[in-house]
């Protein structure tokens, strides 16, 4: 079989991997971040004691200067790595122009040692080339959560300035920030303490009843 058809050295995947693949993992943080804070939205909103103000978290952690600045770090790496991946295919394909160019005058032996000098290239390429792509993934989603957490940050510091009491992600629909006056965790203890004083008091009685 023919050495060449015998290499399978793939386009390289990384390059056609960046695009959205960054906008993709914003969107993931920042529903992963928004989820954090468990919250009814719906009672929120039919709160009217409470300001409200919505955000669009894709706009906001895509084109804010941080945002900008992260994509050109992201860009920065992909390149670099797809630089690295490339000169390996290229050496590959020298090394295969070589063979050949000289394989007819090459003894069986001496074809068999270089065909799996070539075939154990590729073999490298293609784990250079999943390590490249996991070591860009990896990249880019400590990108977005360095952002993401900035994001929520300043959406705390604005809300507070502006007198805001909740921030809702329009992407997830979820709350980024929710200030302390929107706080029902100590109203809803004590409600569930007094059903659960409830709950006793008519078994009890229940019990009363049983036994009379």
């Amino acid at each position: 079989m023919n050495i060449i058809k015998k290499l399978t050295i793939v386009a390289l995947s990384i390059v056609i991997l960046m695009p959205g693949l960054y906008a993709d993992a914003a969107k993931t943080v920042a529903k992963k971040d928004a989820t954090k804070t468990n919250i009814d939205v719906n009672s929120l909103m039919s709160n009217s004691s409470l300001k409200i103000s919505w955000a669009d978290t894709n706009d906001v952690m895509q084109n804010s200067s941080a945002g900008e600045q992260a994509t050109q770090r992201t860009d920065t790496k992909r390149e670099e790595l797809s630089k690295n991946v490339q000169d390996i295919a290229q050496q590959i394909q020298k090394e295969v122009q070589n063979y050949e160019s000289k394989k007819n005058m090459l003894s069986e032996q001496a074809r068999k040692d270089q065909e799996a000098k070539l075939t154990k290239m590729d073999r490298e390429y293609k784990n250079a080339v999943q390590g490249a792509e996991e070591e860009f993934k990896m990249f880019v989603m400590q990108e977005t959560e360095q952002l993401s957490k900035m994001m929520v940050d300043a959406a705390k510091d604005f809300a507070e300035k502006q007198k805001v009491d909740v921030v809702i992600d329009a992407v997830s629909g979820r709350p980024i920030y929710v200030s302390p006056k929107a706080d029902c965790t100590l109203g809803l203890r004590k409600s569930l303490d007094k059903k659960h004083e409830e709950k006793l008091a008519a078994a009890k009685k229940q019990e009363k009843t049983a036994t009379a």
